[in-house]
């Protein structure tokens, strides 16, 4: 150790070359010699600079002195470096994370220049360095793929895998690249190895590749080779599939069987991933989620944000209701919301909803980071949020004015489903702001004919409870809704027959096609419900023999389950239809009776009268 003080210069470069051919991991060794090397860099030609920044990286010197000052030498002496070496720079500087804005500018200047000369491992090491750099010069990236595009096909299948990653994280989109990239790949998949075939579809999925064919060949290779795939590759591969939408379920299977063993050595990044895996391919192997919740859980608090945000949301899809769990994930979570992005935050606070265990102090935290930033949410992420806010029972003044300053103008820009939500969390929060709904029913006019029919049905109910009396926005909507009666829910055909009797309307064949929809589901509605549809049916004056003879069967065994405002609601407008049950009255008495303290006086008298029109005679009903 002593003598190195003595070496010159070509003596260092030698030594650090030498160190890298033998494998030396000497922390301290390789340390003093970098320290010694950088006040000589300026003595080391182009070539001896380039070779010993390529050996640095290979025995892994983390050096900042040595990093700064080689970047400073090498700046000016990169027009006199060869193909190879500009290659093996590059590489270098990616590897040991040197980022000096003026090295890389003129880098690529010079490189940019030369890229059709380099070998096919050298354009695949470059483009693994650009990538991992961060570098976006345009010139430098389309000469790149001009390039690199006709010499695909003479690739290794690491540089092959590596080009590819690297393809993806720069963000390239040419066509001709891709297709040509997939096709050479494709025939190549069986001989790749197993970080290699990771790698490839991790790319594949963040370039949105759907090539079919490159699919079914890659889970066919892969399938056999799952249990021998690194944590880390297991990990982006489970999210590679989930990205790409893979469906094959023996590979998924496999996957996760395989995932299930390893769990306890992922990294909490690898965690993260296969959870949010799980959940957008919809796994439910209970082996699994039983397993990653145990290991997790006592990790959650060393999760970045991102990661924290992707497995609450992740969870809360798969409905995982394990209690340590949540409350570990919500007390992690809440002193990190500031530091969440606007993203993140809209699927925390969907997940929260979703959860069995209400969380006071998330939900006030929440609030609070989120007001400032409601201006960078997406249309979706609004209008989830408005939407869970209202399941969540959050009644905040405050918020409900931002969100409509702010979402107000980006109604243009919601879809169906989105409008629809909306609508709906702002009549749960009973928002009755004029100028919104005004834009709202603009907005949502021309589009109704998009709607689903659960989002149509939402949509009619909102507009009822909020008072929204637009004739051509009720026109149109009972008009799209009355051919897709049949595919209601028994709750949507319940709420828009209330929606409709709010909106006065008298519409023959929305009320005919309802009663066709609705007839043989009768025995399927809640009590509340067939109180809610009779009351309806009555003010819409909907008086078929049938669906009065039905729906006395239907609701006679459940009057026991009616509050007293349903129970007087029922008894109305079995006046007003005229309904005269001997077996339907006597047992409404029954259940009337016990429960009469609890009418008020207003609906008393509403019972009292429907009483006196149904030839009732009983005490109970004596005003």
């Amino acid at each position: 150790m002593l003598k190195l003080a003595d070496f010159n210069h070509a003596d260092l470069h030698g030594t650090l070359e030498a160190a890298a051919k033998q494998g030396i991991k000497n922390r301290e060794f390789l340390n003093k010699c970098a320290d010694l090397a950088t006040p000589k860099l300026h003595e080391f030609c182009p070539r001896n600079l380039s070779r010993t920044l390529l050996a640095a990286a290979k025995v892994g010197i983390e050096n900042e002195a040595f990093n700064t000052k080689w970047a400073e030498v090498a700046t000016s002496k990169l027009h006199e470096f060869s193909n190879q070496a500009l290659s093996d720079t590059m590489w270098a500087a990616a590897k040991l994370g040197i980022q000096n804005e003026a090295f890389i500018t003129n880098w690529v200047e010079v490189a940019t220049s030369k890229q059709h000369e380099f070998s096919n491992q050298a354009l695949s090491d470059t483009s693994w360095a650009a990538a991992k750099l961060g570098i976006q010069d345009e010139a430098f990236i389309t000469n790149w793929v001009e390039v690199a595009t006709s010499k695909l096909h003479e690739f290794s299948n690491q540089a092959l895998s590596d080009t590819l990653w690297a393809a993806a994280k720069l963000g390239i989109d040419s066509e001709a690249f891709i297709t040509k990239g997939v096709e050479v790949a494709t025939s190549k998949l069986h001989e790749f190895s197993n970080q290699a075939l990771s790698a490839t579809l991790r790319a594949a999925a963040k370039l949105g590749i759907q090539n079919e064919v490159f699919i079914t060949n890659w889970v066919e290779v892969a399938i056999s080779k799952l249990h021998e795939f690194s944590n880390q590759a297991l990990s982006d591969t489970l999210w590679a599939a989930a990205k790409l939408g893979i469906e094959g379920e023996a590979f998924i299977t496999k996957g996760f069987e395989v995932a299930t063993s390893k769990l306890h050595e992922f990294s909490n990044q690898a965690l993260s991933d296969t959870m949010w895996a799980a959940a957008k391919l919809g796994i439910q192997n209970e082996a699994f989620i039983t397993n990653w919740v145990e290991v997790a859980t006592s990790k959650l608090h060393e999760f970045s944000n991102q990661a924290l945000s992707d497995t609450l949301w992740a969870a809360a899809k798969l409905g995982i209701q394990d209690e340590a769990f949540i409350r570990k994930g919500m007390e992690v979570a809440t002193p990190k919301l500031h530091e969440f992005s606007a993203q993140a935050l809209s699927e925390s606070i969907w997940a929260a909803s979703k959860f069995c265990i209400k969380d006071e102090a998330f939900n006030t935290k929440w609030i609070d980071v989120a007001l400032p930033q409601l201006h960078e949410f997406s249309a979706q992420a609004l209008s989830t949020m408005l939407y869970v806010v209202a399941e969540l029972g959050i009644e905040n003044e405050a918020v409900q004015t931002k969100w409509m300053a702010v979402v107000a103008p980006k109604l243009p820009d919601f879809n169906a489903q989105a409008l629809s939500n909306t609508m709906w969390a702002a009549a749960k929060l009973g928002i009755e702001d004029e100028a919104f709904n005004t834009k709202w029913v603009d907005v949502v006019t021309p589009k109704l004919h998009e709607f689903s029919a659960q989002a149509l049905s939402n949509t009619l109910w909102a507009a009822a409870k909020l008072g929204i009396v637009d004739e051509v926005f009720i026109t149109k909507g009972v008009e799209v809704a009355t051919p897709k009666l049949h595919e209601f829910t028994v709750h949507a055909l319940s709420e828009s027959i209330w929606a409709a009797s709010k909106f006065c309307i008298k519409d023959e064949a929305f009320n005919t096609k309802w009663i066709d929809a609705a007839l043989p589901k009768l025995h399927e509605f809640s009590a509340q419900s067939l109180s809610k549809m009779l009351h309806a049916a009555a003010a819409l004056g909907i008086d078929k023999e049938a669906i009065q003879s039905k729906w006395i069967v239907a609701v006679t065994p459940k009057l026991p389950n009616l509050n007293a405002q349903a129970l007087s609601n029922t008894l109305w407008a079995a006046a007003v239809l005229g309904i005269k049950d001997e077996a339907f009255t006597t047992k409404l008495v029954d259940v009337v009776r016990p429960k009469q303290r609890e009418f008020s006086a207003h609906v008393r008298d509403m019972a009292v009268q429907a009483a006196a029109m149904l030839g009732i005679h009983d005490e109970l009903f004596t005003s």
